[in-house]
Parts: structure tokens; sequence; C-alpha cells
């Protein structure tokens, strides 16, 4: 194996002091701030004996470039943590609620911000191009004026299947929206359990 030399001092003459000078000081300093960044012994010590300021300038670009390799695959793995994070808390949700609740509130806070007044227990009758007109809980036929109109619609279950799949099937397992409307992971997780179940 190759002995390597970073620093040489001289020796007293019965060789039990070293002296280091000044600059073998200074060198100490600098091959402990090179080992933090990956520079290992060897390298150094090559780096003495050699062209110090090119390989050194080399060496640290060598470095700088696995830097950002590494940082920009803590970056990506950031991401996937994040991403995963966000799916976990939306399994979480209960069913019925999560994403939907979320939306609803979002949509509320928004309409009170902007001055909207909620009309309920209407039946629209007509929509023009600058109207709506509906009946009211007391089936008075009302118009407003209306630039917009949005079309919003609840949701339920649907399930149209299940019980004609039991004609036919000893073991039907009904999961997602078909037993009551919910979030795509709870179904998703549903589904996974009753695969596992058959």
């Amino acid at each position: 194996m190759r002995n390597t030399v970073v620093l040489n001092p001289e020796r007293s003459g019965d060789e039990r002091y070293r002296y280091y000078t000044d600059m073998d000081i200074f060198m100490l300093f600098d091959a402990m701030r090179y080992k933090e960044w990956g520079i290992n012994i060897a390298e150094i010590g090559d780096l003495v004996a050699n062209d110090y300021y090119d390989r050194l300038i080399l060496k640290l670009q060598e470095y700088r470039r696995n830097l950002d390799q590494e940082i920009a695959y803590k970056e990506v793995r950031k991401r996937r943590v994040a991403w995963m994070e966000r799916r976990l808390t939306l399994a979480a949700y209960p069913m019925g609620k999560g994403i939907l609740s979320t939306v609803i509130s979002g949509c509320r806070a928004q309409c009170e911000k902007l001055g909207v007044k909620p009309i309920t227990n209407a039946t629209v009758t007509e929509i023009t191009e600058n109207s709506v007109s509906f009946k009211d809980a007391e089936e008075k036929e009302v118009t407003i004026p209306a630039a917009t109109v949005v079309s919003a619609f609840g949701y339920r279950s649907y399930n149209p299947l299940e019980e004609a799949a039991k004609a036919y099937c000893g073991e039907v397992y009904t999961i997602g929206s078909a037993v009551k409307a919910g979030n795509a992971m709870t179904a998703i997780k549903e589904g996974y359990e009753a695969g596992f179940a058959i």
C-alpha cells in the first residue's frame, strides 16, 4: 500500500519531537476542511504533490456537482413525501366527507365574501340570456337578473346492479358511491378490502 504524505514536518535529532511550520499548520487546517468536502486523505496528499490549485479547483467542481445531484434527488424525495402525505390525509377522511366537504366549505366562504345571497327551496323554470326565473317555496314565480348561471347538483348513491348481481353470485360486495357518496380514496380502500376478502 502506498503511503500518503500530507505533511512532512522536520524531526528533532532523537525523533521524539516534530517541528511544524506555519505553512504546515495552514495545510493541516486545509486538509481538515477538504475532508469535510469529500476529498479523502490520499487525494489531499496527491493535491499537495501535484498542481495543487488546478487540481483542487477540479475537485471542488466535482464536489459541487455531487451536491447539486444530491439536492435534486432530495427535492424529488421531498415532493414524493408531500404527495404521499396528501394521499394519506385524503384517505383518512370518513365516508361522505373529505374533499367534498372541503370544497363546499371553501365555496360557501367565497360566496359570503363576494356577497352572494343563497336562495333555497327554489325550482328553476327558465334561464334566459340575462335572467333566471324560478318558483319559490310558496310556488310564486320569481325572476332575478343574472349575468352568469352556475348549475350545481348534489350527490347520492347509485346502485342499480347489486340485486341483479346477488341473483347470480353468492358473494357480492358493495363499495364506494354505490353505498354512499364519498371520495375516491375511501372507495379505493374499500375495493382493496373487498378484493382481499374474496
